[in-house]
This record gives structure tokens, sequence and C-alpha cells, in this order.
């Protein structure tokens, strides 16, 4: 799982770096969005529910001139995490308790359009995704635990997929998107027994330029 993760990021500064190199065999557009995390984790011994959260960030794309095909690198800040119907914690009775996980994600996203004519731009796609936490809060029954940061793995690891729909207008582009996003790797620290992965469900909107 560390060489993926080693491997998505070495994609990631290879397609950043690389692009004014690339300019001329593609066609080079960025902006930024931000939107909504629908998030829970997976495989939990305890009942789990759904959490709002945020993301936002930028991205660049590389389109290739001849093919309806751009690669998609992305740096987002996200906010993902779930609530737990009651655990125990220690010699507590059963309580409701909630994390929220910020990290830093690194997607590298494959980017098919559909080959319809118009300003209307439909998409598939789909990549893996490196992600650094930044900071963690853990609540329960609506008192935060100091350490609870000291839990959980600094990285995570998984893949994303979804579809778009980009819409010209006359400056600059919409981009409207959902996706789905795969944890690969445990969020907590090797010395727990858990084995929670991260799942989200996004909704964004982005400017391109």
């Amino acid at each position: 799982m560390k060489l993926l993760k080693t491997v998505t990021l070495a994609l990631f500064l290879l397609v950043v770096f690389s692009a004014p190199r690339q300019a001329e065999a593609q066609l080079l557009d960025y902006g930024f969005r931000a939107g909504m995390n629908i998030s829970s984790v997976t495989n939990s011994v305890y009942r789990t529910d759904f959490m709002n959260g945020y993301h936002f960030g930028i991205f660049a794309s590389y389109n290739f001139r001849f093919l309806p095909i751009a690669i998609q690198p992305e740096m987002i800040y996200s906010q993902m995490g779930t609530k737990y119907d009651e655990i125990v914690l220690g010699f507590q009775s059963p309580r409701p308790a909630t994390v929220r996980m910020n990290y830093i994600q690194l997607p590298v996203l494959l980017k098919a359009y559909l080959p319809i004519p118009g300003p209307v731009r439909p998409n598939l796609f789909g990549g893996p995704y490196a992600g650094f936490r930044s900071g963690t809060t853990f609540s329960i029954g609506g008192q935060e635990v100091p350490q609870a940061g000291d839990w959980y793995r600094d990285s995570d690891f998984g893949f994303m997929a979804g579809i778009g729909v980009r819409v010209r207008l006359m400056v600059v582009d919409l981009d409207l998107e959902a996706r789905l996003q795969y944890g690969l790797e445990n969020i907590f620290d090797e010395q727990f027994e858990y084995d929670e992965k991260h799942r989200v469900l996004s909704f964004s909107a982005g400017i391109v330029f």
C-alpha cells in the first residue's frame, strides 16, 4: 500500500511539473472547485451513520488535442468522518460519538469526454488518490477527546470515480461533478485491531479557466 501511495504522489508531481513541456501537445486549463461530502466508514464493529462535510481545492486538466481524454491532477482539502450510534470508551457507558478527519488529497484522474457536439460535455473519470491527514476531532457524548489524533494513521490511499459535465460559458467553463471515494487503507493506527475505511460521496461545482 505504501508503494501505491508513493506511485500516486510521483504521478501527481510528474504531471504538474511536466506541464510546460507538454503544452505544445496538449491543451491546458485549470480551475478551482468546492462542494459537500457525505461520508462514513466501512467494516466498523459499531453502527455508523453518515456525516456531512465539505471540500475545496484546485485542479489542472491536460487535454489531448486529438483525443477526448484528459489527465487531471488535483489538490483538495477534504473533510470526512462518521457518526457512531453508541461506542464504549474506557469505563464509560455506551454513548454516541463523532469523528471528523481532515485531509489534503492528491488525486490523479483520467477523464473521458463523451463525443457530443455543443457547449455541454459530459464525462466519466476515475483514478487513485493519496491523502495526508491534517487534523482529527473525536467527540463522545458531546465531549472532545484531545489525544484521539494519535489513534489514526497520518495518510490514506484509495480510488475515486464519478461522472461530470462541463458547460462552456462566455468567459469560463462551469464544471459539475459527482464522485465516489473508496478508501483502501485502514484509517486506524497499527496498534488497534479495527479495520475501518473511508467511503465518501461528493458533489461539487467548479470554475475552469
